[in-house]
């Protein structure tokens, strides 16, 4: 399974971008992104493609602030496609990618956060009224 270089801290410090960023949609998306997000056959079969071809697009993360950081593995894992997330894993998905977006956190820090500017990701403030809740999704794979 591959994996983003860390930092001493744990962060990820540098993370390769594969697919060109001025190629990619408005948001920062790229094709194989916006297949598992679509989430029809058509653009299954789609996604199937393009792994096959741009094997390493299965750990491009999305660029845009919203959403940033979230890979291909996250969204098949939320689709419950489990054909999809071994198709994935066996194309050496990252399992330890961390959507750091402003979708993914607590309400109250959407807006509030700073870059690390010694690596990827955000510093979130510890004042939160974020009250620990959180979904767990599980998927069985065959």
């Amino acid at each position: 399974v591959g994996k983003a270089e860390s930092s001493s801290s744990g962060r990820v410090s540098r993370r390769r971008v594969w697919w060109d960023v001025d190629r990619r949609g408005a948001l920062g998306e790229t094709a194989l992104r916006l297949c598992l997000l679509n989430n029809s056959s058509l653009y299954w079969d789609l996604a199937v493609e393009i792994v096959g071809v741009f094997r390493s697009l299965v750990n491009d993360v999305h660029l845009g602030d919203l959403h940033y950081g979230e890979a291909s593995l996250r969204i098949a894992i939320l689709n419950g496609d489990a054909k999809m997330i071994k198709l994935l894993l066996e194309n050496c998905a990252w399992v330890d990618a961390a959507a750091v977006g402003s979708f993914f956190r607590p309400s109250d820090q959407e807006k509030r956060r700073t870059d690390d500017s010694c690596g990827e990701g955000v510093v979130l403030s510890t004042e939160t009224n974020y009250d620990g809740k959180k979904i767990s999704i599980f998927v069985v794979l065959e």
